[in-house]
């Protein structure tokens, strides 16, 4: 719909309310209405809440039953979420799975269903504090791991690989304030990209912890360097994403190419092929982020 800007006074400019907005949401004269500036465009709030999305869930009419739908409706942006189920078991993932959800709690329940709701909506302001948090607590992961490798001590990888449940706590909650276009972002859909891909980085380095964990393996120092230099490409694409400098961006992209060809040799030559494997998916999701970084880039001037 298209309105005309209408100028009040010296610098004062007006446009219309849609009667059928203002009609649904009971906007009368005199009330205050809430603006949200999201880049070129602006959100009008008839008041906090007014735009929360509810849903049924009936777990017995869609077949096999996962827990990811509880996620599904998280990310989504649903503030309240009634779940209706015949089975213990399928109860029991929906409370695992909402205790995993910043914001999301269980507040009633029968035997034959249960109520979610978002009780921290102030929370969909952190944004910005939030996404940092995931990269630092990836970068985080990958340090010690290396660390672990070097000192032949796999005593924390499990106190390291509890960290990936955290990744998805917080990139569940980024996708989440995206789709409820609560984020500053101009362009959020390149942003949701990054989110994506920086889950399926705590699940490479969290397969990584499995693998060390189980084998305990003497990584040499081939191999090492290797992860090092993983290392850091992943805390050179963090550091461009929040201060762009055209020399490391000359360097990010040098390196992809020598990463993958180098990852490629010791697939050929070493035994600990597993742990190759999870490395060289880091650096093609890595390298995969740099294409929506870039757009975003291009498009907000940063």
């Amino acid at each position: 719909m298209k309105r005309t800007v209408i100028q009040l006074g010296g610098n004062t400019l007006v446009v219309a309310l849609p009667a059928p907005w203002a009609r649904k949401y009971h906007i009368r004269k005199g009330q205050e209405i809430h603006l949200e500036e999201q880049g070129s465009a602006l959100m009008v709030r008839g008041k906090p809440g007014s735009t929360a999305l509810h849903a049924d869930f009936d777990t017995t009419k869609i077949g096999k039953f996962d827990k990811n739908y509880i996620s599904y409706y998280y990310q989504s942006g649903f503030d309240d979420v009634t779940v209706y189920f015949n089975e213990a078991p399928v109860f029991q993932a929906v409370r695992d799975r909402v205790g995993q959800l910043l914001g999301f709690e269980l507040v009633d329940q029968t035997t034959s269903s249960c109520v979610i709701k978002n009780i921290l909506e102030q929370m969909e302001s952190e944004f910005e504090i939030v996404m940092r948090k995931n990269f630092l607590l990836i970068l985080e992961m990958s340090r010690e791991l290396l660390a672990a490798m070097k000192n032949k001590d796999y005593s924390k990888i499990e106190e390291v690989r509890l960290l990936e449940k955290m990744n998805n706590r917080f990139t569940d909650f980024c996708k989440r304030v995206i789709t409820k276009n609560k984020s500053s972002e101009d362009h959020p859909h390149f942003v949701y990209l990054i989110i994506w891909n920086l889950e399926r980085l705590a699940d490479e380095y969290k397969h990584m912890c499995d693998y060390l964990k189980r084998e305990h393996p003497s990584i040499d120092e081939g191999l090492q360097e290797f992860f090092r230099k993983t290392d850091e490409q992943l805390r050179l694409f963090y550091e461009m994403f929040y201060k762009f400098d055209a020399k490391k961006a000359e360097a990010f992209l040098n390196r992809r190419r020598t990463l993958a060809e180098k990852g490629f040799q010791l697939m050929r030559v070493k035994k600990d092929k597993e742990l190759v494997h999870y490395l060289m998916n880091v650096n093609a999701t890595v390298s995969d982020m740099y294409g929506p970084y870039y757009c975003r880039r291009l498009l907000t001037n940063q």
